[in-house]
């Protein structure tokens, strides 16, 4: 009697998830996340602002800002900067400007942080600060030789800032001593102690680089260096940032489509861009693959491609996910992908979280359930 019970469950799910129209969540949650998503970025550009003075560009260079938000943990922005090691009469001024950026940072906290009015008061907000790369620290400053101080240095090193929102309603905005207090500073010796460890660490990068390259090639079109970001929550998993305005075009002519039955056509090699084509008759101005690709694309409806693309992106999860070693079975992996400003061939401007237990992730990597059952365990939110 209960496994029936459970049977009729997933049905009604699977047809609920499949017949929701675009803009709907297509699992349950009571977070408005097109609001929630408005009021990151509202507090991305606050913090963006405070680090865009020349006395912090001048130290700390290409910097990339993310912000997410995860149900049940809170908000998590990720600021990441290109690693650089300072020496000599720089390493003084460079230590103070990074002390400096982080009481800034931490001043957030009173001044803003409260406005993030849909982060629940049992929900934390969290601003993780770490390099990008520790390949290509870059070399600033140098000393006499035989100098006394040749071998100080100073290397900017990664933390995290996190206070829960209740303690945040309630601060006192002239309070310094509450406010560090309430904002936990925590400070790692280098970034893959950030991470958990240094298999972790790249295991995250792994993982990063097989969504690119596999979505990649699902979507025919190119991604920024940028696109992934990831990271690691105690006591939650893995959050991985995905952003598609930064997206680039691949070599040779990209193809999508507009709801006026027009074809795009963008070309790097030629850079024309927004090159419309009537596809009416398309076999009288390209070659009959493109002729063919473009009548296919032109009756498959945009919640047909939208679910391809959750499709693969659920397999891509389940194929590889299970290569994070160190994760607890109870643990989530969570997709957290915008798509605002982008020019690439998605079929609507798609914002999509998705969060699966590590546990299913296995499962489906054994065999042990179908894509199907997968996705139905999953949280799938679009906004």
């Amino acid at each position: 009697m209960k496994k029936s019970i459970i049977k009729a469950y997933l049905i009604v799910f699977s047809l609920y998830f499949f017949l929701t129209p675009p803009g709907n969540v297509l699992a349950q949650s009571d977070v408005d996340y097109s609001q929630m998503h408005s009021d990151l970025r509202i507090m991305e550009s606050v913090i963006t602002t405070i680090l865009s003075g020349s006395e912090v560009r001048d130290f700390y260079r290409s910097r990339i800002l993310r912000s997410s938000y995860l149900e049940g943990y809170g908000a998590v922005f990720q600021l990441t900067y290109s690693p650089v090691r300072f020496r000599s009469s720089r390493l003084t001024n460079a230590r103070n400007q990074f002390n400096d950026i982080r009481e800034r940072l931490t001043g957030v906290y009173a001044d803003y942080a409260g406005a993030l009015k849909l982060v629940r008061p049992d929900e934390s907000v969290t601003i993780l600060v770490y390099p990008k790369s520790a390949s290509s620290i870059r070399q600033v400053g140098s000393v006499s030789r035989g100098s006394s101080n040749s071998n100080a240095t100073f290397e900017p090193q990664p933390y995290s800032l996190s206070a829960r929102m209740s303690d945040i309603i309630n601060l006192d905005r002239n309070n310094t001593a509450q406010l560090s207090r309430v904002v936990r500073y925590t400070p790692y010796v280098n970034a893959d102690e950030l991470f958990g460890s240094a298999d972790m660490k790249e295991d995250i990068a792994i993982l990063q680089s097989i969504l690119e390259r596999s979505l990649e090639d699902h979507l025919k079109t190119g991604f920024s260096s940028n696109f992934a970001q990831g990271c690691y929550l105690p006591g939650y998993g893995i959050l991985l940032n995905l952003s598609v305005s930064q997206s680039i075009f691949v070599s040779g002519t990209r193809i999508s489509l507009v709801s006026a039955g027009s074809l795009i056509l963008d070309s790097l090699i030629t850079g024309s861009r927004r090159i419309v084509i009537s596809i009416d008759n398309p076999d009288r101005f390209i070659d009959r693959n493109i002729a063919l690709l473009a009548r296919q694309e032109r009756t498959k409806s945009a919640g047909e491609r939208k679910s391809d693309f959750i499709d693969r992106l659920a397999e891509i999860l389940g194929t590889y996910g299970g290569t994070l070693k160190e994760l607890d079975r109870g643990d989530t992996i969570t997709v957290f992908m915008t798509s605002q400003g982008s020019s690439w061939n998605l079929p609507v401007d798609l914002n999509l979280v998705f969060s699966v237990k590590q546990r299913d992730l296995l499962d489906y990597g054994n065999g042990r359930i179908s894509l199907s059952e997968l996705k139905n365990r999953s949280k799938i939110v679009e906004f």
